[in-house]
């Protein structure tokens, strides 16, 4: 996945879209590295997790226990950082203007699996959606 479409998962999870395509990708990534920079700093991506409201974990409790076990490696990775790299974790989540997504461009209602076919697509396109 290119870093493009790391930063549509960002969106997603901060506006509050398309979670159930963004969560389990952005949860993936994570699980590989717990403070990847998707898009302005250390860890954004994670922190865009934190902002996936509580009803959604209520109803995927398998992807919770993922998100809490990225939580943990995150908080023990940042121990290891310089503090004024630790303390950028906190930094004010900041994306694109709206429609500046790959995702935006697809109507509200696209149901989830055109979502995942249309993410697969772009990514056995080098992420250029041609």
């Amino acid at each position: 996945m290119s870093g493009y479409l790391h930063r549509d998962l960002l969106v997603a999870l901060v506006r509050r879209t398309r979670l159930e395509v963004a969560v389990p990708q952005a949860l993936d990534l994570v699980a590989h590295d717990p403070l990847i920079a998707v898009h302005s700093f250390r860890g954004d991506l994670l922190r865009g997790l934190m902002e996936v409201p509580d009803h959604f974990w209520s109803r995927h409790a398998a992807l919770y226990e993922h998100y809490r076990d990225a939580v943990r490696a995150a908080a023990l990775a940042r121990l290891s950082l310089p503090p004024e790299e630790r303390l950028g974790f906190w930094l004010p989540l900041e994306v694109d203007p709206p429609g500046d997504s790959a995702f935006s461009s697809l109507p509200e209602d696209t149901p989830i699996r055109m979502l995942a076919a249309y993410d697969h697509e772009l990514n056995q396109n080098g992420g250029d959606g041609e």
